[in-house]
């Protein structure tokens, strides 16, 4: 039975088109990756002096020498990092250096050191809110308008972010284009694979976009170390994305499962005509049994919500577990980003070699995925993250001191990498276990999930003063999780399914084909009694013809009423279609 798989494999696969809805909405994800890691760099604490109350005179151990400044007390020995100075707590703090974030602006240490992970969380909150949005609303508007409305979004809050006076609002427009985030991870992934054939589906996720946003961001702070500067070079990044919208159409899976059949038809005639390809004949025909199948749907009253993620037993299991899957990835993944500050060396060396540490995983995904398969590949990866973090564990206690710094960070990475090989990997397997009318409500409910451990993270997660525990629990979590992933059954060479009443079959083996359907969406079949595809398979069922293999390997319809279709379902099975 043909499918809309194939229609996107005869007009190009991969070529002109791909590559352009690649770059105008995966490449999204650099500006968002920025604006993510980008209270990595907010939240990093400078070198600060203490200043104590200039209204007491505070004796010092060593002699009555008084003072009502810091500059005397300094000559002798700098304390650097503390919150009270000889009894008396600290009422202001002096900075050093150049670096300007929002704990040099508004004094965040010491007693309002707190603020920092709250901040990080309330983001991360936004994540989940714009991830549960943007699943909902992508079903039910459109890939294309809820992608680029919540992309404009982000710009604008990163430039009124900028503005922010206080720590308050800040975490405020925080929260927002954190939401903005999310929707753009939940957003990018299936609206680009909508428009890839089987062979290069595994491609949109091993793109390194994140990696490379990650990356641009630690160069531009290093250049520009000032939170509020950062905020409007973002948006500025951010601009020339927006006129993607002009370029890109609505997914073709989506209006087709809309019944905009005509839309559907004309959207597949600009791809084939800008990679300069044929439009198949079957095309209308394939396009039409979408539609079909999901006006049967709506007909029975159905309409689709995240309820759907969890009809049947299969479904269940697999729904619960890609979830907690998610949220230990988003758990470990940004425990480790965050926690960047922590490693030893340059800040901004560390943001960068922390954000490009996912590319090598990212290449090689593509190879074990289609090798071994999106469980295999997945679980694979995890594993590699829980032996690392074990690793930094066995670290702590039997290194040297000397070398006990670089080599936690090269573990540290070594588990990162792990974790985002597996990402990338499951984003595949996710949008191959879900259709397209509910592709986006599956995402939706993953990245919500997985906003779930975002939050957790700047608390879970602590290298400062929880290193220990921190490891323990991303070794464990990892280890556990890629057991219970076992569970999931594996999608390699499926197609696409697109709409929901094949949500069943699609987790299990796949079914046999009507006879009907091969003859209504397979130009590849000749017959030979002159009728067309379509209207001999019209014909099938009204006048009971039975169907039979020549000597040439095709297919005769004869009128013939007696007898059943036991032999011709033999020989259909013995041609392997």
């Amino acid at each position: 039975m043909m499918s809309l798989d194939d229609i996107f494999h005869e007009i190009g696969g991969l070529n002109r088109f791909q590559l352009l809805i690649i770059l105008c909405v995966y490449g999204l994800k650099i500006p968002s990756a920025w604006s993510m890691i980008q209270i990595t760099f907010a939240g990093l604490v400078p070198p600060f002096l203490c200043n104590p109350n200039t209204n007491l005179s505070v004796e010092t151990s060593s002699s009555n020498e008084s003072f009502n400044s810091l500059s005397n007390m300094m000559k002798k020995k700098p304390n650097l990092n503390v919150c009270s100075l000889n009894g008396t707590s600290c009422q202001d703090f002096t900075f050093l250096g150049d670096v300007r974030t929002i704990i040099s602006e508004w004094n965040l240490v010491c007693d309002m050191k707190w603020t920092k992970a709250t901040i990080t969380t309330i983001q991360m909150a936004g994540v989940l809110l714009g991830a549960m949005l943007a699943g909902q609303f992508g079903d039910y508007f459109g890939r294309k308008k809820t992608t680029y409305s919540f992309f404009l979004a982000h710009l604008l809050f990163n430039c009124v972010t900028y503005f922010s006076p206080n720590w308050q609002i800040f975490g405020a427009l925080r929260f927002c284009i954190g939401a903005t985030i999310g929707a753009n991870l939940v957003m990018t992934v299936p609206y680009c694979s909508e428009y890839l054939p089987l062979r290069w589906r595994t491609l949109i996720p091993i793109i390194p976009m994140w990696p490379i946003g990650t990356a641009i961001f630690a160069g531009v702070a290093f250049l520009l170390p000032n939170w509020r500067y950062l905020h409007l070079a973002n948006a500025a990044l951010s601009a020339p994305f927006l006129l993607g919208y002009f370029c890109v159409p609505e997914s073709v899976r989506w209006l087709a499962t809309k019944g905009r059949m005509s839309e559907a038809f004309s959207v597949i005639e600009k791809i084939a005509a800008l990679n300069r390809k044929p439009v198949p004949a079957y095309t209308m025909d394939v396009i039409e049994a979408v539609a079909a199948a999901e006006e049967k749907s709506r007909k029975a009253g159905h309409k689709y919500n995240y309820l759907d993620l969890f009809r049947g037993k299969t479904m269940v299991i697999t729904t619960l577990v890609l979830g907690l899957h998610w949220i230990v990835l988003s758990l470990v993944f940004y425990g480790l980003s965050f926690g960047a500050s922590s490693f030893t060396g340059n800040v901004y060396l560390n943001i960068f070699i922390i954000g490009i540490i996912d590319i090598p995983g990212n290449i090689t995904v593509i190879y074990w995925s289609n090798r071994f398969g999106r469980k295999k590949s997945t679980i694979g990866f995890l594993l590699i993250g829980s032996l690392a973090s074990f690793g930094c564990l066995a670290t702590i206690f039997a290194a040297e001191e000397v070398n006990k710094g670089s080599i936690l960070r090269g573990l540290s990475l070594a588990a990162k990498l792990g974790i985002a090989g597996s990402w990338v990997s499951v984003q595949t397997w996710v949008g191959e276990l879900y259709p397209t009318v509910t592709r986006s409500l599956a995402y939706g409910f993953v990245n919500t999930a997985s906003r779930v451990g975002g939050m957790l993270a700047p608390f879970a997660i602590n290298l400062d003063d929880w290193i220990v525990f921190s490891f323990s629990l991303m070794g464990c979590i990892s280890l556990v999780t890629g057991l219970l992933l076992t569970l999931i059954p594996e999608t390699l060479n499926q197609t696409l399914r697109d709409s929901a009443n094949t949500a069943d079959a699609s987790m299990q083996a796949r079914p046999n084909v009507v006879i009907n359907q091969i003859f209504t969406f397979s130009n590849k079949v000749p017959l030979d009694n002159g009728h067309s595809q379509k209207s001999a398979a019209n014909e099938c069922p009204q006048d009971s013809s039975k169907l039979y293999f020549n000597q040439n390997n095709n297919l005769d319809l004869k009128d013939n009423n007696s007898g059943d279709y036991s032999d011709i379902k033999q020989k259909f099975s013995n041609t392997g279609l």
